[in-house]
């Protein structure tokens, strides 16, 4: 027994590391924007690898790599997302390869260590955003993507939040009911969809409202001021719909799961 947990923690550790150097492979080849925030999660993602190898002496450590390998690459994610104008920059300039092999590597080296199912889905909701962004992209869904999930990061969140929900009631139904701390963290995110919509709502009419001194400035509102209102109240309106929509879609999933413990 003792062998072959030595044997998966070494297995994690390789594909931590694996992670780590998909990561910085786009860096490296200018893929993967380098800024401060990106160099800081890349960093994080080796220091995963260097808990997960000092794991087998020192307990303790496995929950802390797991939680920075699970995070890191999916806040890699969304910062690119959020950063660029659109899945075109995201998907074809910058190109998500790096940080999909990264993600992948970081949900297989998580799988194998017990305990961190918690850990893995915020990677494993970060691998289903980016694939469904690919599929996007190839498929020619550009424009949909960008008007629904790409538009603020407002928008994102809800959409990652959203893939995280569903990501998690996916692994449920495939491999049985969820831990008690994997229960409370789908409760949760599901219980935040319509708190991110309501909180875009209030970032849209903000929005909205700045643009109001120039439209009054003058007896002729300029269209840049006009623009700048309808898409303030457009993200507020949208927000709430989406944090709404994807509520109510991992409701009715969750309905459809089979009962934690089957009827007597």
């Amino acid at each position: 027994m003792t062998s072959l947990v030595g044997r998966r923690n070494t297995a994690a550790a390789l594909l931590a590391g694996a992670s780590a150097a998909g990561f910085w492979a786009g860096w490296g080849l200018g893929l993967v924007p380098p800024t401060v925030l990106l160099s800081i999660l890349g960093a994080g993602l080796i220091a995963a690898c260097l808990l997960l190898l000092l794991s087998g002496e020192f307990q303790g450590l496995q929950g802390l790599a797991g939680t920075m390998l699970g995070l890191c690459p999916a806040a890699a994610l969304l910062v690119v997302l959020a950063g660029a104008t659109g899945l075109e920059a995201a998907a074809g300039a910058l190109r998500l390869w790096p940080l999909i092999l990264a993600l992948f590597a970081a949900v297989l080296a998580l799988s194998l260590l017990p305990g961190l199912g918690t850990r893995a889905v915020f990677a494993r909701a970060g691998l289903v955003l980016a694939a469904a962004l690919t599929l996007a992209e190839l498929s020619g869904a550009t424009a949909l993507a960008d008007r629904w999930i790409l538009r603020s990061p407002a928008h994102l969140a809800i959409a990652y939040v959203a893939c995280l929900v569903l990501a998690a009631q996916a692994r449920i139904a495939v491999s049985g009911p969820a831990a008690a701390d994997e229960a409370r963290m789908i409760a949760g995110m599901t219980q935040l969809l319509p708190l991110l919509g309501f909180a875009g709502t209030v970032w849209g009419i903000m929005v909205a409202l700045q643009s109001l001194p120039a439209i009054f400035a003058t007896v002729t509102p300029s269209t840049e001021a006009l623009q700048t209102l309808l898409g303030g109240l457009g993200t507020a309106f949208e927000t709430t719909l989406l944090g709404l929509l994807a509520a109510v879609v991992v409701a009715v999933v969750a309905l459809l799961l089979p009962d934690e413990e089957p009827p007597a």
